[in-house]
């Protein structure tokens, strides 16, 4: 137990002892965010004071306000009461962290509330003091601003009650004009409304509930009080001109007035005072909450019976099945007593069918039945809340007793492949919305459904996952009212495998079963198109995306570990996760030879892959790395069957040459997952439709442009297209039906079709067929009726890659050279799998795990002749490819993204090269660390080819060269220390860069001998004449004599601008001489700076003008001076100034530029 929770716990025990504590500090700042922004005005503290002297049961709180004329003053409250222990002062501001709705502790709450935001104006000291009346019995704390635990006093007198001490509050009273008494009096007067409290300010009593609400209207039948401890006020009838409305209270302290204009609350004025009202952040309003709904269910009845003007007990109109009405606290006590009752009508029960019904249902759920008219719905929902269950049945038909009476359900039989998973509650009412919202489910219905439940009673929902065989996959949603299911039903998910069990808030089973549901195109309800149960379900499913997540990632773990039976639940997981993770590729074995691979994008789905997900019809189980041996024995198909006796009465022409343990055991759930493996064209049911394989073109082509919508209908076209691209490949087609090669059979990469002339073609010119990698394109969806029957024009240059297609792959054998986009392993687990490729894919790389993209990359270890990134669409794992910042880069990968990303082209370029960048950089920083050689290689070699991609060499006039690179880090590489020159030295490539810009064209061996090749190819390759770039040339400018005049008024002109706008006082900075070099200060190589400064001992500060410089040039140059031209060499040269001298900032720059710009456009600089 903490401390806070011991203090409760003495509290409500009466103790007064108990334990002490410090605050962290992080807690310290909790208290000072409490302090600014618990309420609207920090000045309302007093209102929160008196609430906790309602809460603390005084009858008079006595205030006093002292000014000194100033901004400062001080406040005394004291009144009487039970008053606070010293374990609850000494811990009173723990208590701002406990729930309001705590009634034991409201009145230590709301002092601390009240104390911390007085703390607000600084006062010089707050003390608090309560006792008995006994100097043993009284304790005193102080309070500081700066110091957030309270510090016990000594105490020298006692004391019955309590008294509160501020003094030096600083701006503390509300804002008033000269003369007006104190705001504060007239704020205590409109929301202090106790009838049990008297409030006192400055000696003046400012309000009390008899001044308030206790003038009687006309007759005591115009008005009803309310007294039931913690709910009380009164209800009367208000003047015709008077609008309905309500003042509401919390703890003797009116918070807001609101209208309510439904009956029976229409026509009335009204004051409640309801103690767990819930108050906004800033307490200015009421929260709209199931606190309050309560609150007016307890009203209700006496506006009832103000209208009827009734005489006795106030009564709601509730009944037991055989009682009388009951009053109020009556009826709480049987609703938290039964903990569940029955609903029924009074016309139900007046017949005896309907209410044999009811007793029936109240035997079995053990519930006793209510009576009431619909109208009181809401009222019983308000006083049950989450204590009681209502249960509202349509007892019109047998329907809703039947399901609810019949035997409980329960979960799902052991043994589990994980545990059960809560899903985070929602309501009602947002599950109901949610599905009105995505289209789902009318509105009328969704109030029909809200009719027979509590709108914001609590949803429950838990995830299981059966391990054995089970229907899990199929009917994954189970909707439980009471105990029973009332509705179990499939909705498409990408989590398959699990259960999703949805315990409603008790609602008409009736209700929610036959309705109508509108169509979406997102989801289409599978055999429930007339249930508002199956769009709940959905919505429930889309609730719950997260946890069934975590659910389907802690499934596949334990997959990896568990024993898995083929077609059970949890080969059923593994081939929906292997859906979203698993692509074939094309790769190149030891030999050279090319073949389909089947890759995992991941760990844990190569770890799947040793999972059994199948049987064949002989018998055998099939691990999914198996699937990859049969796809190529079947030459790019799968065939399946729904059981190991269909085989027999398999399509002779589709299960030819196939023995039964090549075809797979898969029922319609399998196939479908199978389907999502490897793509629609590469799975053959051998049983689902009808299809002539030996039928000639002519019925082939009608076949696959036949219209008409459905599986079977895509599934023949799918056989036809086939079927066509093995007569065209092996040119058996008649001559009559030439137009065959020349039908778009063939998917592109980027989403175009190709004929198999085209493949001929191309293939003929020498060029290899590119493959992507992915699942099989599924070409007929997309054809359309018509497409099978035009034809694509002439493709000129290289072929356009092709789209994975397995059968296709392997009918172009001996056809055409096909190769893979991506022939290299793009992750280390991917490496361990390749017998032919080394153990690891990448010598380093990065991995990216972002909301939008994950994967990985890196430098391969083997060198890779054209470098790209492979780009994965999340959700349908098509793939692209990006080779622009892996060339610019040297790397290769893999990334999966979002759709949305991709869309951003831009974005995904510019990402790619961010993290790219990211691994150069910290190869950079990791050179030295020590490594295999054939490794360090490679990370020189990669390092120096993006540096010497962006190196540039620019012949300059001197016959020599300058050299620049691009960016910062392509700099730094050139700084590393990588070569061995002939003296001994080591040089980075910068410093090779600088020898060749100097002496350009003399042949000089500069590395030593037996230096790495790759630093030789380097050298030879970058620092060459022919990468020496050659600017056009420019006309001689007229040559000006620079007279010694002209060069006076420059340097003078330059001396006194310098002097004049210079915005720092520095002596140093000060330039009393401007000359001209005479060159001997300036290094040869590719910096020229503009100027030196220098200031010899007792000397004054010079600014030396290096005459060679462009801008200098160009100004001496001018027939005359420019201010343009002026103005650039001031900025120079002060930010020269700027780089030397400590004292002048880069505030000062900033300063000097904008006086330069001024001077420049007044026109000034030349004057």
């Amino acid at each position: 137990m903490n401390p806070t929770d011991d203090i409760i716990a003495q509290r409500r025990k009466g103790a007064a002892d108990g334990e002490r504590g410090e605050f962290s500090v992080d807690r310290s700042q909790a208290l000072e965010k409490m302090r600014r922004f618990s309420l609207g005005d920090p000045r309302y503290y007093l209102l929160e004071l008196v609430q906790a002297a309602v809460a603390n049961e005084a009858a008079q709180v006595n205030v006093e306000l002292y000014g000194d004329g100033g901004q400062r003053g001080d406040m005394r409250m004291q009144w009487d009461g039970q008053g606070f222990s010293e374990l609850e002062l000494m811990r009173l501001f723990d208590f701002l962290f406990i729930s309001d709705d705590d009634p034991g502790c409201a009145d230590t709450i709301l002092l601390a509330r009240g104390l911390n935001s007085m703390l607000h104006f600084k006062p010089d000291l707050v003390s608090v003091t309560s006792g008995d009346g006994t100097l043993q019995g009284t304790r005193r704390i102080l309070l500081r601003d700066a110091q957030p635990n309270p510090i016990d006093w000594i105490v020298r007198e006692p004391l019955d009650g309590v008294r509160i001490e501020a003094d030096g509050l600083e701006d503390w009273l509300l804002p008033r004009k000269k003369g007006e008494p104190l705001r504060e009096i007239g704020l205590l007067a409109d929301k202090c409304i106790s009838p049990s409290l008297a409030v006192v300010v400055n000696r003046h009593i400012v309000s009390d509930w008899s001044s308030s609400y206790g003038s009687a209207p006309q007759g005591e039948d115009d008005y009803i009080d309310i007294d039931e401890g913690d709910l009380y006020g009164r209800l009367w009838f208000p003047a015709q001109t008077e609008r309905s409305r309500y003042d509401l209270m919390t703890w003797g302290i009116k918070i807001e007035q609101v209208p309510r204009m439904e009956a029976p609350f229409n026509r009335l004025r009204g004051a409640i005072n309801y103690n767990k009202l819930n108050k906004t952040a800033d307490h200015a309003k009421i929260v709209r909450d199931a606190v309050l709904d309560e609150m007016w269910a307890r009203v209700r009845p006496y506006a009832m019976a103000l209208h009827a003007r009734s005489e006795g007990a106030v009564r709601h109109a509730v009944r037991p099945i055989d009682g009388e009405r009951l009053e109020p606290a009556a009826l709480r006590r049987f609703l938290d007593d039964a903990g569940r009752v029955v609903v029924a009508s009074p016309e139900d029960v007046s017949m005896p069918q309907r209410r044999a019904r009811a007793e029936r249902l109240g035997e079995v759920l053990e519930a006793p039945i209510l009576v009431t008219e619909s109208t009181e719905h809401p009222t019983l929902h308000a006083l049950a809340g989450q204590r009681c269950e209502v249960i509202i049945p349509d007892l019109s038909t047998p329907y809703d007793t039947g399901v609810l009476a019949g035997p409980p359900r329960e979960p799902p039989a052991r043994p589990w492949l994980i545990e059960p998973l809560a899903v985070e509650s929602t309501t009602m009412r947002a599950l109901v919305s949610g599905a009105v919202a995505r289209g789902w489910l009318s509105d009328e219905r969704a109030e029909g459904v809200l009719r027979t439940t509590g709108a914001d009673e609590p949803v429950r929902m838990r995830v299981y996952t059966p391990k054995a065989d089970s229907a899990a996959g199929t009917d994954w949603v189970s909707l439980i009212v009471c105990g029973r299911e009332v509705w179990r039903g499939d909705v498409p998910t990408s989590h398959a495998g699990h259960l999703l069990v949805v315990e409603l808030a008790p609602v008409s089973p009736r209700a929610i079963e036959p309705s109508a549901v509108r169509q979406s195109a997102g989801w289409q309800p599978d055999g429930a198109a007339d249930s508002v149960a199956a769009a709940l379900a959905a919505y429930a499913v889309e609730h719950a995306r997260n946890m069934l997540s975590i659910a389907n990632q802690r499934a596949i773990e334990a997959l990896t570990r568990a024993e898995v039976a083929p077609g059970s639940n949890g080969s059923r997981l593994a081939l929906a996760a292997l859906a979203r993770r698993v692509m074939l590729r094309v790769r190149s074995g030891a030999d050279g030879r090319r073949d389909l691979t089947l890759a995992a994008l991941d760990m844990h789905a190569s770890k799947l892959l040793e999972v059994v997900l199948f049987e064949t019809a002989a018998g055998r189980p099939v691990r999914g790395r198996d699937l990859e041996a049969l796809l190529r024995r079947n030459r790019g198909l799968l065939y399946a069957v729904e059981a190991a006796s269909d085989v027999e009465a398999a399509p002779e022409e589709d299960l030819a040459g196939h023995k039964p343990d090549d075809v797979l055991v898969a029922d319609r759930e399998l196939h479908t997952l199978l389907v999502d493996v490897f793509g629609a064209d590469a799975v053959v049911q051998l049983d689902s439709c009808a299809f002539d394989g030996d039928a000639d073109v002519s019925a082939l082509v009608a076949h696959l442009s036949q219209q008409g919508q459905g599986w079977e209908v895509q599934e023949q076209r799918r056989r036809a297209r086939r079927r066509l691209l093995e007569l065209a490949l092996r040119g058996g087609a008649e001559p009559a039906h030439h137009e065959l090669a020349s039908l778009p059979l063939v998917e592109l990469a980027d989403g175009g079709r190709c004929s198999v002339e085209s493949l001929r073609r191309w293939s003929e010119e020498g060029h290899p067929l590119v493959m992507f990698d992915g699942k099989n394109a599924d070409l007929v969806p997309s054809m359309g009726a018509q497409g099978a029957q035009t034809s694509e024009g002439a493709v000129s240059g290289p072929p356009p890659a092709l789209r994975m297609d397995s059968r296709l792959f392997y009918l172009l054998e001996g056809v055409a050279r096909i190769e893979g986009a991506f022939d290299y392993d793009l992750s280390h687990w991917e490496a361990k799998l390749n017998a032919s490729t080394p153990e690891q894919a990448f010598v380093e790389a990065i991995e990216i795990d972002e909301s939008y993209a994950s994967g990985s990359i890196g430098l391969a270890v083997e060198s890779v002749s054209s470098p790209a990134i492979a780009v994965v669409e999340r959700s349908t794992l098509r793939v692209h490819q990006l080779r622009e910042p892996a060339q610019k880069l040297g790397l290769v990968g893999r990334v999966t993204i979002d759709e949305t990303f991709f869309d951003e082209s831009d974005s995904l370029h510019d990402a790619i090269l961010e993290w790219g960048t990211a691994l150069l950089d910290r190869l950079v920083d990791q050179i030295a660390r020590p490594r295999s050689p054939n490794h360090q290689e490679r990370i020189e070699r990669c390092l120096l080819e993006y540096a010497g991609r962006q190196l540039e060499l620019v012949a300059t006039p001197g016959g020599w060269c300058s050299w620049s690179v691009g960016d910062e880090l392509a700099a730094r590489i050139l700084e590393l220390p990588l070569f061995r020159l002939q003296s001994g030295a080591v040089a980075s490539g910068g410093q090779l860069a600088t020898r060749f810009s100097l002496r350009r064209g003399q042949q000089e061996v500069v590395l030593a001998d037996g230096a790495p090749a790759h630093l030789e190819e380097w050298s030879a390759s970058y620092l060459t004449d022919a990468r020496v770039r050659y600017d056009a040339p420019r006309p001689e400018p007229t040559p000006r004599p620079h007279s010694p005049e002209a060069t006076d008024d420059l340097l003078q002109l330059l001396e006194r601008l310098l002097e004049e706008l210079r915005p720092d006082d520095a002596k140093q900075a000060a330039p009393r001489r401007v000359l001209w070099s005479t060159g001997e200060l300036w290094p040869v190589g590719t910096h020229q700076p503009i100027c030196h400064y220098t200031a010899p001992s007792g000397s004054q500060p010079t600014i030396v003008l290096n005459p060679k410089h462009w801008l200098v040039m160009r100004a001496r140059q001018a027939q005359h001076l420019q201010p343009d031209h002026i103005a650039w060499l001031l900025l120079a040269i002060y930010a020269h100034v700027n780089a030397r001298l400590e004292p002048v900032t880069n505030d000062h720059e900033l300063e000097f530029q904008r006086r330069v710009a001024d001077a420049l456009e007044r026109g000034v600089l030349t004057r």
